[in-house]
């Protein structure tokens, strides 16, 4: 619901082009703002929603230009002082709250935006403090209080980042995320890294398609990076069902001490587990061998 206050904003007044008028009521109110006026949005979404070709939209969003800043490359908008318009400084904590965790959201993000918030953020947890509300974590992200170790730096994007890069199963980014801000994952990564390699030639992970793969988050919550997978079986030691060939079938009776040139019927097959179970290939093969 749009705050009746915003029909005496200024901004409203330079806005003279009917069409342009229309864009700016529909990013400030389609379903998929959020509580910081910020959130993505593609253009082939809003030219559809509007009835409008994707070129006129972004005609628009030029025209807004100031009010409204839109990041092509990311397809993310953000509508310049929204909070502040649309909610009262006395506004009910459960508003604030929410601000607060979309704040948090925007971090976890791709938004190129996200620093525009830093001043609000600290406004908000201010405020929250003056009235002794508890302020929101994030469940576990960055509160905006400080806290070095809770604040995702970018030495902890360009770790998860590496983690991401590596890890074979691309589900539940934002959920991995959290999970390696929770448990200070950053120091550790010389030591995850490895492990996951080691994991990724482990038996249980390459079979069925990789079916059995742990969610990124579940991974890490459980710190299964500590874990010794369990080992394949080396390539060479693997059972094939192709025949052998004749020279493989040559160096195989030389193993077993069997002339090349004797008879089969002057060689004891029971003697040996390798030669009994030669001897079917050797039936198949007996043309191209002569003597068998």
């Amino acid at each position: 619901m749009i705050e009746p206050t915003f029909w005496n904003d200024p901004d409203f007044d330079d806005i003279s082009d009917v069409a342009t008028l229309a864009t700016y009521l529909y990013l400030i109110s389609n379903a998929a703002v959020s509580p910081t006026g910020c959130y993505p949005l593609s253009r082939r979404t809003a030219a559809y929603d509007l009835r409008m070709q994707i070129d006129e939209v972004e005609k628009h969003l030029t025209a807004l230009k100031g009010k409204v800043e839109y990041d092509g490359e990311t397809s993310w908008v953000w509508i310049k002082g929204y909070f502040p318009r649309q909610y009262k400084a006395t506004a009910n904590r459960n508003i604030l709250k929410s601000v607060l965790r979309s704040i948090n959201e925007l971090r976890l993000s791709n938004c190129p935006f996200t620093k525009e918030f830093d001043d609000l953020n600290s406004c908000l947890i201010n405020e929250l403090l003056t009235r002794n509300e508890p302020v929101p974590n994030g469940q576990g992200l960055d509160t905006g209080l400080g806290l070095g170790k809770d604040k995702i730096q970018d030495e902890d994007k360009t770790a998860f980042e590496s983690f991401w890069t590596v890890y074979p199963r691309k589900e539940g980014k934002q959920k991995a995320l959290a999970a390696w801000m929770k448990h200070n994952c950053t120091p550790l990564v010389q030591e995850i890294l490895p492990s996951v390699g080691r994991h990724i030639r482990c038996d249980q992970w390459s079979k069925d398609g990789g079916k059995y793969i742990p969610h990124p988050s579940t991974w890490i919550n459980q710190h299964r990076w500590e874990d010794e997978p369990m080992k394949s079986l080396p390539a060479s030691s693997t059972k094939s069902d192709r025949p052998l060939t004749m020279q493989e079938m040559r160096l195989k009776l030389e193993q077993l001490q069997v002339p090349w040139d004797q008879k089969s019927s002057d060689f004891d097959w029971r003697c040996s587990k390798e030669g009994k179970a030669l001897k079917a290939t050797i039936k198949k093969l007996r043309k191209d061998i002569g003597d068998f």
